[in-house]
C-alpha cells in the first residue's frame, strides 16, 4: 500500500478509459462549435448586419482580448479540483456567446455575443489541459507528477481537437444545407451540442467530487501513519532529455497520492515570475510563440494566399486546410500510440525547423504541388507543439499547479494571435503574400535559437559560459 502510493506505476487499468473517452466527447463538441462560431459569426457581422470589414476586425480582436483577460484573471486562479465543474460552466457561457450572435440583430448584441464566446474561449483551452493532464489513461498512466504519466491523455486531448478541425466544418456544412444557407440557424444548432458538452463535464464534475470525497474518507481512516513520509519523497526527477522534471516536485501516481499531496501544500497558484523560473517552462512557451506565427499567418491569410498567389479557387484553398490538418492529426495519432513521449526537448527542436522549412516552401514555391507540400509540412509542427508544450509544463507540476502555468502560456499565445494579424495585414500591403510569409522566417528563427539555448541542460550552459 505504500509502496504504491509512493510512485509505483499502478498495473494496467481501464476503469479511466469512459472517463477520459468522455472528456474526448466534450472536446470534440466544444471545438467544433467554437470553429463554427469563430468563422461564422463575421458573416453575420458583415452580411447581416452590414459592418464593415475593419470593424468586423475590431470585433474579432476584442474577442481575442477578452479570452487574454480571463486567462489571466479567472482560468489561472481556478484550483484543479474544481476544472471539471469550471469547464461545465465554460461550455454554458459559450452556449450564451452562440445564443447571442445568432439573435442579434443590432451591433450591440453582436458585440456583446462576441465577447461573451471570447470569454468562454479564454476559460476552456487552459481548464481542459488541466482536466487532461490530471486523468488517468486507459494504460494505467496516471495524473502524477511522474515524467512522461501525462503524455497519453494530453496527446489524446490534441488528437481530439485536431479531429473536431476535420469534421467541425463537414457539420457546420451541412447544418448550412439543412437550413438553406441561413446562418443565424447554423449558428443556433451548435448550441444543443455545447449543452451536451456542459451536461457530460458536469457529469464527471460530481463523480470527481465523489471519488474525493471517498479519498479523503480512507485517508482519515488509515491515519497519519499511511501518510508518504515526506523524507522519502524523491526531490527531483531527471527525464530523457535531460531537464528537470520539477525541483521539489513530489512523485505521487494516482489520484489518491494526488489529492493527498495537494491537501498537504494547499491550492498552489504559480506565479507568471515561478513558472517562468522553470526551465521547461519556458521551452514550451517558446515552442507555442514561435508556432503561432506560422499558424496565425495560415489562419489570417492562408486562404489569401492560395487565391492570388497559387491561382486557386475557395474550394482549392479547403483543400489545401484539410491536408493541413490531415498531416496534423497523423502526427498527434502517431505521438498517442507511442506515448510517453520521448525526447521532448529535442523534438520541440525539430518541429522549428519544420517551421522554417514549411514557410520557406509557401513563401518561395510555384504551383499548387508546392502549396500542398508546404501545407503538409506546417501540419507536422501543428502537431507536435501543442501535445509536447503541455506535456513540458505540466511533468513534474503537482495538480494544484496546473491551471496557472496552463494559463499563463495559453494567454501569451492568445496575445499573439490578438497582436499579429494587424502586422500581416500592413506587410500583405506593402510587401504581397508570398513575401509576408518570408518576413515570418525572422520571429520563428530567432524563437528557435533562443529555444535552443534555454533547453540546454545546465552543464552545457554552465560550460559555454566558461568557454567564453
Amino acid at each position: 500500500m505504500k509502496a504504491a502510493r509512493l510512485g509505483r506505476r499502478p498495473e494496467h487499468n481501464s476503469r479511466h478509459l469512459p472517463e477520459l473517452a468522455l472528456l474526448l466527447l466534450v472536446t470534440g463538441l466544444m471545438r467544433a462549435s467554437q470553429n463554427a462560431a469563430q468563422t461564422t459569426f463575421p458573416l453575420i457581422g458583415h452580411d447581416l448586419l452590414g459592418l464593415s470589414a475593419p470593424v468586423v476586425g475590431d470585433v474579432a480582436a476584442a474577442s481575442s482580448g477578452a479570452a487574454v483577460v480571463v486567462m489571466l484573471v479567472i482560468a489561472a486562479r481556478i484550483p484543479s479540483s474544481k476544472a471539471r465543474g469550471a469547464l461545465a460552466v465554460a461550455l454554458v457561457v459559450m452556449a450564451t456567446g452562440l445564443a447571442l450572435l445568432a439573435v442579434a440583430r443590432q451591433p450591440v448584441l453582436f458585440v456583446a455575443g462576441a465577447l461573451v464566446l471570447g470569454a468562454a474561449g479564454g476559460l476552456v483551452p487552459p481548464i481542459l489541459m488541466t482536466v487532461f493532464a490530471t486523468t488517468q489513461s486507459a494504460g494505467g498512466q496516471s495524473g502524477g507528477t511522474a515524467p512522461g504519466s501525462r503524455d497519453r491523455p494530453l496527446v489524446l486531448l490534441g488528437l481530439a481537437l485536431s479531429a473536431s478541425l476535420v469534421a467541425g466544418p463537414l457539420a457546420e456544412t451541412g447544418a448550412l444545407e439543412a437550413f438553406g444557407g441561413d446562418l443565424r440557424r447554423a449558428m443556433w444548432a451548435f448550441v444543443p451540442a455545447l449543452l451536451v458538452g456542459a451536461l457530460v463535464a458536469g457529469r464527471l464534475a460530481r463523480a470527481e467530487t465523489v471519488a474525493r470525497r471517498g479519498a479523503s474518507d480512507a485517508l482519515a481512516a488509515a491515519g497519519p501513519a499511511d501518510e508518504p513520509p515526506r523524507s522519502t519523497v524523491p526531490r527531483t526527477t531527471e527525464p530523457s532529455d535531460g531537464l528537470p522534471a520539477g525541483a521539489g516536485a513530489p512523485l505521487a501516481t494516482g489520484a489518491l497520492g494526488v489529492h493527498a499531496v495537494d491537501r498537504q501544500r494547499g491550492r498552489r497558484r504559480v506565479s507568471m515570475g515561478d513558472a517562468w523560473a522553470s526551465q521547461r517552462f519556458r521551452v514550451a512557451l517558446l515552442a507555442q510563440v514561435l508556432y503561432a506565427f506560422p499558424f496565425v499567418g495560415l489562419v489570417v491569410f492562408g486562404a489569401l494566399l492560395s487565391r492570388h498567389a497559387y491561382g486557386l479557387g475557395p474550394a482549392g484553398a479547403e483543400v489545401a486546410f484539410g491536408v493541413f490538418f490531415a498531416s496534423s492529426f497523423l502526427v498527434r495519432a502517431l505521438m498517442a500510440w507511442r506515448s510517453p513521449i520521448q525526447h521532448q526537448v529535442g523534438l520541440t527542436r525539430v518541429a522549428a525547423v519544420l517551421a522554417i522549412v514549411g514557410l520557406a516552401l509557401l513563401g518561395l514555391g510555384r504551383g499548387p504541388g508546392m502549396l500542398m507540400a508546404g501545407m503538409i509540412v506546417l501540419g507536422v509542427p501543428h502537431g507536435l507543439t501543442m501535445p509536447l508544450a503541455s506535456s513540458l509544463v505540466a511533468d513534474g507540476r503537482l495538480a494544484e499547479e496546473l491551471p496557472s502555468v496552463n494559463a499563463y502560456m495559453t494567454a501569451v499565445v492568445q496575445a499573439v494571435a490578438v497582436v499579429l494579424p494587424p502586422l500581416l495585414g500592413i506587410s500583405v500591403g506593402a510587401l504581397g503574400y508570398r513575401e509576408t510569409f518570408l518576413v515570418l522566417l525572422a520571429p520563428v528563427a530567432l524563437l528557435g535559437l533562443a529555444q535552443v539555448l534555454v533547453g540546454r541542460p545546465r552543464e552545457q550552459r554552465q560550460g559555454a559560459r566558461r568557454a567564453a
